[in-house]
């Protein structure tokens, strides 16, 4: 059953990743924790708002600079996995070849039955 994960306070989640000049990028992932940790044992590494800006213009951070930012990021990271929620959705959504992706009833709740 797909599983909605959200900040019921916030409209995106942002994670933190890497991009490379040659075009690939990696999302950094931690262990899953509170609600998301229910889902799966690893997350990405969420990134608060407020640090959007120095994650993605590191330049001139000296190491000791940058071990910081890494620092606030994955505290931050941890935060906002206190505020996460879970829902299933439909399982509509794991059909990659049909599922309309502007369909807003995809994120609708559903019930689960039990067998």
């Amino acid at each position: 059953m797909p599983i909605f994960i959200h900040n019921p306070e916030a409209p995106l989640l942002l994670a933190a990743g890497l991009w490379a000049t040659d075009g690939t990028f990696t999302i950094i992932t931690v262990k899953g924790k509170d609600a998301a940790g229910e889902v799966h044992d690893r997350m990405p590494m969420l990134l608060d708002d407020t640090l959007l800006g120095d994650w993605l213009n590191p330049a001139g951070l000296s190491p000791k600079d940058g071990t910081a930012l890494l620092k606030e990021v994955r505290d931050g990271s941890d935060r906002i996995a206190g505020r996460l929620g879970t829902r299933p959705v439909t399982r509509e959504l794991n059909n990659v070849r049909t599922v309309r992706r502007d369909d807003p009833t995809l994120l609708d709740p559903v019930e689960l039955v039990a067998f």
